[in-house]
């Protein structure tokens, strides 16, 4: 498979793919200012990060790189629901996209645009069970001076289909109580972990323990400044009008297998959305866009 792959969609030393962890199978991309891996496992980006940079993306060591779970890291694809299915609970958190074997449509390397690949999901005899309808998920992830990742999806069906979705980033911080967040101050949320309780953000946002904020109606860039990486990674979006902020903190940390102990310290989620009030309802044939664009700055 991984040489039928190369042959018909590789470039050399830009667009190469490889058999990774697991047996899984990954492509590897490089531009001229940046590279990273993205897996057909769950059309998942696993590693960016620029030239000369520390990784971007947070991936934790104990990740099951298994075709029947999801990858701990990176940017896993929320779909068709975010977090527990809002009628059956027994369904699996988050949908199944992220557990799912994507197809790869095409691959591009220009100078301008930069290194990339094209990835498809759609429905299958499987998935029918999961969600009724004919669908289509397009990804196109973009690996330039920035990492952009943009999810489209196509309803195939001949009914409305109304769904949720997030890319749910994490990223790689020096000390998670150290950074600051801007970009979220006197928005208001959900905080999932007071009961959901509607709270509003008065302040600059820090991370003390188990945070889990998903914030309504907001559309703009947020940034972390990392004082310990010196640095500034700002996470963009578009298509959302939800920005989800998660760190597990130590005792949900130690609860899950796939997650190192002690990983809550060094990683953040900054997660493009939509759920909750910013659920997508489509018509036949309608389309809609999911994207987040991450960039490294420096003062």
């Amino acid at each position: 498979m991984i040489d039928e792959l190369n042959k018909e969609f590789g470039i050399p030393g830009r667009v190469d793919f490889m058999a990774g962890p697991g047996d899984l199978s990954i492509v590897r991309l490089q531009s001229d200012a940046s590279r990273g891996d993205v897996t057909l496992h769950g059309g998942q980006v696993i590693r960016w990060a620029p030239d000369g940079e520390e990784p971007v993306l947070w991936l934790s060591e104990r990740s099951a790189f298994d075709p029947s779970r999801s990858i701990r890291g990176g940017i896993p694809i929320c779909w068709p629901w975010f977090g527990d299915h809002p009628i059956d609970s027994q369904l699996p958190a988050h949908g199944f996209a992220r557990t799912s074997d994507f197809s790869v449509v095409r691959n591009f390397a220009t100078e301008e645009q930069g290194v990339g690949i094209e990835l498809s999901l759609k429905d299958t005899p499987s998935s029918t069970p999961l969600w009724p309808g004919a669908f289509e998920l397009r990804l196109v992830v973009t690996m330039n001076a920035s990492l952009d990742v943009a999810l489209t999806m196509h309803n195939r069906s001949n009914d409305t289909a109304t769904y949720g979705a997030a890319l749910h980033t994490y990223l790689q911080v020096g000390a998670a109580s150290e950074v600051k967040l801007h970009g979220l101050s006197k928005t208001e949320y959900l905080d999932k972990v007071d009961d959901f309780a509607r709270k509003r953000e008065t302040a600059t946002p820090t991370i003390e323990g188990e945070v889990d904020r998903v914030f309504l109606d907001t559309t703009g860039d947020c940034t972390v400044d990392d004082p310990v990486l010196a640095r500034r990674v700002r996470v963009a979006k578009r298509g959302s009008r939800t920005t989800v902020v998660w760190n597990p903190g130590p005792a949900k940390a130690r609860a899950m297998t796939d997650f190192d102990d002690q990983g809550f310290r060094d990683m953040l989620c900054i997660e493009a959305a939509n759920a909750f009030e910013d659920r997508i309802t489509l018509a036949p044939s309608e389309s809609h866009t999911l994207a987040t664009t991450i960039s490294v700055e420096h003062a």
